[in-house]
């Protein structure tokens, strides 16, 4: 009888220390093994959710340009003149393109003279996209445009002459190809204000 008891208490004893210190050290390797996969799998989701966001950037850059660029030139010459110096694009580089439309659908009446009687884009309406560093940029290229802040006045005197059209410069971080060595870059939207600065 006694060796029943004896056996009964034995078997309601608790964990010993070594057994209570192998069931922490298992429980704490089972948790950092879970955490480790947790950090990689929540690097992994930012890695994936910034590329993301940079497809979607891109997308929107594209398509924006996209449009403007199909937009360059829409009614810039409503009467047909072939004396206009407007052009549908005002300059084209590596790294840049700047293009004039008709962008807000009305007549720039304020613009129209003898020589120009009907006039479609006005300065405002001239749009870029360059790429740029934040900061200081380097290089510069330059438009050579019809910009008056008053009435047009540019006129094509030859196929390959005109008069009557202003220099602007506007800053970029690369002229070519070539002058790309330091990237990343920004693309950058160059809009024209009323006297025709960029």
């Amino acid at each position: 009888m006694k060796s029943l008891e004896m056996n009964s208490r034995n078997s309601q004893k608790g964990m010993s220390l070594a057994e209570a210190l192998i069931a922490v050290a298992v429980f704490t390797v089972v948790f950092l093994a879970a955490l480790a996969l947790y950090q990689a799998a929540n690097r992994a989701y930012m890695a994936t959710d910034a590329a993301t966001i940079q497809q979607q950037n891109a997308r929107f850059a594209i398509d924006r340009i996209t449009e403007t660029l199909r937009d360059g030139g829409a009614n810039y010459s409503p009467r047909g003149a072939g004396n206009l110096a407007d052009e549908q694009i005002e300059g084209a580089w590596e790294s840049a393109i700047i293009v004039r439309g008709d962008y807000n659908n009305s007549r720039e009446t304020a613009r129209e003279s003898v020589t120009h009687p009907m006039v479609t884009t006005g300065n405002a309406e001239i749009v870029g996209y360059v790429l740029r560093k934040p900061g200081a940029n380097t290089r510069t290229i330059n438009i050579l445009a019809d910009v008056t802040p008053t009435v047009r006045d540019a006129v094509k005197t030859s196929s390959t002459a005109t008069t009557g059209e202003e220099t602007r410069t506007i800053e970029v971080a690369a002229r070519t190809l070539a002058e790309q060595t330091n990237p990343p870059y920004q693309l950058a939207r160059v809009t024209f204000n009323a006297s025709g600065d960029p």
